[in-house]
């Protein structure tokens, strides 16, 4: 096993849960790494994250899903071979990827269940921590029973990410849990995990954190401190402005900081 393979390995684990951030790139740098990774542990992360990279492209093609089901494909006969359980995981978790995009949400939900103990007895903590928030994600936050099921989950992914020291999902893991404290009405707790998203995500010098000052901005407004919620709000239309953020969250913004004024 080559330095380089290891060094590329390891980027790709870290990116697991943002697949949809690989570019076609970053995709050729893992084809040709396949070509020449001699253990089969390595072809069979190399073959799951070049499925996600396929499940992930804009459109949602049948093309892209038949490509990524023959990785899977491959990386499931390696799996036989070497018996991991870990990866077997991973294959597990990849293959809900391909579900939920092509829709069928019921049977995604069910390979990430499975996925999850055979995760908990590999290494990698940060594929883990994706198990596990990819699973919150199937419990609505509208509903008081659901929200307080998904809550420990996303916890949980948060430890498996600490453990992996992975920046970019412990940020987003605080975020996330910021955004469903606000939804249970625990203030005090959205704002101490929402700062805790924005100082990691500025430790990895992340400059697209305007979510996070409208979520801050959200639980001052519900706490009635208006001075502290308009400051935010205003943090995340300046970061807005700088990052060239034009989608409806633009919106979203202002329309907070009319009501803020009014």
């Amino acid at each position: 096993m080559t330095k380089q393979l290891l060094v590329l390995l390891c980027f790709f684990s870290l990116k697991c849960s943002f697949a949809q951030e690989i570019t076609r790139h970053q995709a050729d740098s893992m084809l040709r790494a396949l070509s020449t990774a001699k253990p089969e542990l390595m072809r069979i992360y190399l073959l799951l994250n070049l499925a996600q990279y396929h499940i992930f492209k804009p459109g949602e093609r049948q093309i892209d899903f038949d490509s990524a089901t023959v990785y899977i494909n491959e990386a499931s006969t390696l799996i036989k071979a070497v018996k991991s359980p870990a990866a077997f995981g991973y294959q597990l978790l990849t293959q809900s990827y391909l579900l939920k995009e092509k829709g069928d949400k019921v049977k995604s939900k069910k390979l990430l269940e499975e996925a999850i103990p055979l995760l908990q007895s590999g290494t990698n903590k940060s594929y883990l921590g994706t198990g596990y928030f990819e699973l919150s994600i199937y419990y609505e936050f509208w509903k008081a029973e659901e929200l307080a099921q998904r809550i420990p989950l996303v916890q949980k992914a948060l430890e498996a990410y600490q453990e992996a020291k992975d920046l970019k999902n412990i940020a987003r893991s605080y975020e996330m849990l910021g955004d469903l404290y606000i939804r249970q009405e625990s203030f005090s707790e959205a704002i101490e995990a929402l700062n805790h998203a924005l100082r990691t995500y500025k430790e990895m010098d992340y400059p697209q954190v305007q979510g996070v000052y409208v979520l801050l901005g959200e639980a001052y407004m519900d706490k009635n401190d208006y001075g502290n919620a308009l400051i935010n709000i205003q943090k995340a239309l300046k970061t807005s402005l700088q990052v060239n953020d034009t989608s409806m969250r633009l919106c979203q913004i202002n329309n907070m900081m009319g009501s803020l004024y009014w």
